[in-house]
């Protein structure tokens, strides 16, 4: 999971009311002590620059952090606060075109309290108005929900793909998932009809188009050699960071 990802997980437990162990998630998400730490300490930076009242916490004696400070709703309601840290977290990713991030935060704007709604819009609205759109300037959201239906049906597929030196190559893969990685979504596939079980990255802005190939596969068959690959990637980071 990326920086992004992290974050807003760390901060939908809070917000939740929940309690983190440190040890506990450093070894889910196979990440380092200082990583964690990093995360959050952007966490609370962003909730000091929204002025809000929520901190947080760390209890020596349990070996925990949680949120302090932050009310929250019985309903189904975001906060302003839950709103605008979310996007705080998501606006330098600079991963989506400026329309496709309006809507976004049209769509948290819509899920705030009413009473709250007007505190987020405002928060925001400067930092909105100023996005830049990243340089591909392609539609991501839909290309990502039209491969999302697919890797849930499990679908083999062939993607249309704009290669560095600008040729397209015709490539059938194996769709098993999307990340967000160092500003941009990636598929993360196997390429068909080979005996190579180690995934590929395909930059999401470089996909073309894609056709199915009505043909099905099992994806237990590839989870094992993914969730390998992962953890080494994650290991490799850690001992970057």
């Amino acid at each position: 999971m990326d920086k992004a990802g992290r974050e807003l997980l760390l901060f939908n437990a809070f917000i939740s009311g929940k309690k983190v162990n440190k040890a506990d998630f450093v070894e889910e998400h196979n990440i380092n002590d200082r990583t964690f730490e990093r995360d959050i300490e952007n966490i609370r930076n962003i909730l000091a620059e929204v002025h809000s009242a929520a901190e947080i916490k760390f209890d020596k004696t349990e070996n925990f952090y949680y949120m302090q400070g932050i009310h929250l709703h019985e309903n189904n309601g975001l906060s302003a606060v839950e709103a605008v840290t979310v996007l705080k977290v998501l606006l330098p990713s600079k991963a989506l075109r400026k329309d496709e991030m309006y809507g976004l935060a049209r769509s948290l704007f819509a899920a705030v309290v009413p009473d709250e709604r007007r505190k987020a819009v405002d928060e925001c609205y400067k930092e909105l108005d100023a996005y830049v759109s990243p340089s591909h300037g392609n539609a991501i959201l839909k290309m990502l929900e039209d491969l999302l239906a697919v890797i849930k049906r499990h679908l083999k597929i062939t993607i249309s793909y704009v290669k560095e030196n600008g040729d397209i190559e015709e490539c059938p893969v194996i769709p098993y998932t999307f990340i967000f990685f160092d500003f941009y979504f990636y598929l993360i596939a196997f390429r068909d009809a080979t005996d190579n079980n180690i995934p590929e990255w395909f930059r999401v802005d470089k996909i073309e188009s894609f056709k199915l190939l009505n043909e099905k596969y099992d994806p237990n068959r590839y989870e094992a050699y993914y969730v390998e690959y992962n953890n080494k990637i994650n290991k490799m980071e850690d001992s970057n960071g």
